[in-house]
C-alpha cells in the first residue's frame, strides 16, 4: 500500500507484495469555500485568490496564498468550513508564489508582483494549532534566487528547497529590453537559516551548441535573438535584446520549476517545462548532476499511439497526424518507490515564452501559408526563415501546411524546431507543438522512459469528463471513493480555483 506522512514530505512507498486496499473509483463535489485576496477584501473575491494550498490534516487548517501576497487560513473542523481571522498579509508589492507545511512550519516563497527577475526570499512561519490558534506569525526569513517558482521540503523537513525560474522579462517602452536572469535552484537549511544556490551553469555549458546537440530545447537560442534583433524585418524595431545578448549564456535559458526529492533526501529533481527536461541535483554537494532531455512526443503511425484530436467539434476523433511532434514538457513531477525503486511521474502540459513581440510559440497561419496551385511559403512575418536541404526541401513544410493549414495551432520556433546556425536565414526543421498532453513515469536512476500515456488522458477527458460548476478564487473539497476495502475518505481541501 501506498504510505506517506502527512506532515512530511516523505516519498509515497509502494510494495507489490502487500496486501490489495482498493484503489479510488469515484470522486463526489461535497463543497467550495471562497476566498479573499486580502484582508480589508478591496478587491473581493475573482481571478488570483486561490493559486496555491496546503492543508493540516491534524489541526483540519488549510492555507491558501493568493496572487496579491495574502495567506488565509481555513478552518475545516467544522461541517461547513470558514475562513478564519488568522491570516497574513506578506507585504506591499509581494506575492506568495508557493507555500508547503512540513514539521511545524508552513513554508512560503514570495516574489516581487510583476518582477520575475528580481531575488525572491523563502519565509518560515509558525504553524497554527487547534489547542492555541493564534494568527501566522513569521519566525525566519532567507534569500533566494531570482524568479522563485515552486518550494519543496526534504523528506525529513531539514531542508527546504526552491526552484529559481529566473525567468525573462521585457520591460521598457516602445521597443522593450530582455533582462534574462540563469535558473538556478536554493537548498535553504532549516537548522542554520542558510541557502546554498545550485547553479546550472556546469550543466548549461558555454554555448547552445551542447544543449541542442544532446536534445535540451532552448526557446529562445543566442542565434535567434541576432535573427530577431538584425535580419527579421518585423520584430527588429520592437523588441532589443542587446543587453541580453551581452549578458547571455546557455543558463539563462534554462528554467527550473515543479520539484521532487529522492526518498533518502540525496537527489533533488526539478522539472524544466519550457525545455523539456529533468534536472538532477546532488544535494550533499549543491551541485547540478545532470540535465536530461525528455524528447518528443511523435503523433505520427509509428509514435505509439492512436492519434490526436486536432478539431474543436466537441466530439473525440482521434487520427495520426505524419511529421508533427510535441516536447514532452513536464509542467508537474513527482516522486514514488515501488519495491525500493524510485520513480518519477510527470504531467507534460506544454508553455511558451513571450518577449514583447517576441513569442517562441506562434499560430500555425502566422508561420506557414498555404499557397493554391502553388507551394507553402513563410508568413511575411517570417520570410527570412527557409526550408530546409539549402531550401529546396518543402516535404515537412508542405504536409505541416496539410495537417494544420489555416488554424491556430500553435508551434515551437525555438532551437527543435529552427536552426539558426546562420541568423540571417534561419531552416525551419519541423513541426513542433508546446506539449504533449500526456503523463509520463521515469526510473529515477537512469530517467529512462518506462511509461507513457500517449493520448490515453485527452480521450479519457473527453469520454468521461467531470464536470462541476467552476469558480475563481475558491478551495473545492471532493470525497474519494476508496472502494469495497476502504470505503469513502473525505480529502480536504485537494483542488484550488485560482
Amino acid at each position: 500500500m501506498l504510505s506517506a506522512s502527512a506532515l512530511s514530505f516523505a516519498v509515497p512507498s509502494l510494495r507489490t507484495s502487500a496486501a490489495y486496499a482498493g484503489s479510488p473509483s469515484s470522486v463526489r463535489f461535497v463543497s467550495r469555500t471562497y476566498t479573499p485576496f486580502d484582508p480589508n477584501e478591496k478587491a473581493a473575491y475573482g481571478m488570483g485568490a486561490a493559486e496555491k494550498f496546503s492543508y493540516d490534516p491534524e489541526h483540519a487548517y488549510a492555507y491558501v496564498a493568493t496572487e496579491r501576497g495574502y495567506i488565509s487560513v481555513i478552518d475545516y473542523s467544522a461541517p461547513v468550513a470558514s475562513v478564519t481571522s488568522l491570516g497574513v498579509s506578506l507585504g506591499k508589492g509581494l506575492t506568495a508564489r508557493d507555500l508547503r507545511l512540513c514539521g511545524e512550519s508552513l513554508y512560503v516563497v514570495v516574489g516581487t508582483i510583476g518582477k520575475r527577475t528580481e531575488p525572491g526570499a523563502l519565509l518560515a512561519f509558525s504553524r497554527v494549532t487547534r489547542a492555541a490558534p493564534a494568527s501566522l506569525a513569521q519566525v525566519w526569513e532567507v534569500g533566494v534566487g531570482p524568479g522563485p517558482d515552486s518550494l519543496l521540503p526534504s523528506p525529513d523537513c531539514k531542508t527546504v528547497a526552491v526552484s529559481n525560474q529566473g525567468k525573462g522579462q521585457c520591460t521598457g517602452g516602445v521597443v522593450c529590453q530582455l533582462i534574462d536572469p540563469e535558473g538556478s535552484v536554493s537548498l535553504v537549511d532549516v537548522a542554520t537559516r542558510s541557502s546554498k544556490t545550485v547553479s546550472l551553469g556546469n550543466v548549461a555549458g558555454s554555448s547552445d551548441s551542447a544543449l541542442q546537440a544532446e536534445g535540451v530545447h532552448i526557446p529562445l537560442p543566442l542565434n535567434a535573438m541576432v535573427y530577431f534583433d538584425d535580419f527579421s524585418n518585423k520584430k527588429m524595431d520592437m523588441v532589443n535584446f542587446a543587453e541580453a545578448r551581452r549578458k547571455y549564456t546557455p543558463a539563462t535559458m534554462l528554467e527550473p520549476e515543479a520539484l521532487a526529492w529522492a526518498p533518502d533526501g540525496s537527489k533533488l529533481f526539478a522539472a524544466l517545462q519550457i525545455n523539456s527536461a529533468i534536472l538532477t541535483v546532488d544535494v550533499a554537494t549543491a551541485t547540478a548532476e545532470r540535465l536530461t532531455p525528455l524528447g518528443l512526443q511523435d503523433w505520427g503511425a509509428s509514435g505509439g499511439t492512436r492519434g490526436l484530436d486536432t478539431v474543436r467539434d466537441n466530439a473525440c476523433q482521434l487520427k495520426h497526424v505524419p511529421e508533427f511532434s510535441t516536447l514532452r514538457s513536464p509542467s508537474a513531477i513527482e516522486a514514488f518507490e515501488i519495491d525500493g525503486e524510485t520513480y518519477l511521474m510527470t504531467a507534460s502540459g506544454g508553455s511558451d515564452l513571450e518577449y514583447g513581440e517576441v513569442e517562441t510559440a506562434k499560430k500555425f497561419k502566422k508561420l506557414l501559408v498555404d499557397v493554391p496551385g502553388g507551394r507553402p511559403e513563410f508568413h511575411p512575418n517570417f520570410q527570412e526563415l527557409t526550408a530546409p536541404g539549402g531550401g529546396a526541401d518543402f516535404s515537412k513544410i508542405t504536409t505541416a501546411v496539410r495537417n494544420f493549414g489555416g488554424t491556430s495551432m500553435r508551434l515551437s520556433i525555438g532551437s527543435t524546431a529552427v536552426d539558426y546556425s546562420n541568423p540571417q536565414e534561419p531552416v525551419w526543421k519541423r513541426a513542433v507543438g508546446s506539449g504533449s498532453r500526456s503523463v509520463s513515469i521515469y526510473r529515477a536512476s537512469d530517467l529512462s522512459l518506462v511509461w507513457d500515456s500517449g493520448e490515453i488522458v485527452p480521450r479519457s477527458s473527453r469520454d468521461r469528463p467531470e464536470r462541476w460548476t467552476w469558480d475563481s478564487g475558491s478551495i473545492i473539497e471532493l470525497e474519494v471513493n476508496l472502494g469495497p476495502s476502504r470505503g469513502g475518505a473525505r480529502s480536504r481541501p485537494p483542488l484550488s480555483r485560482a
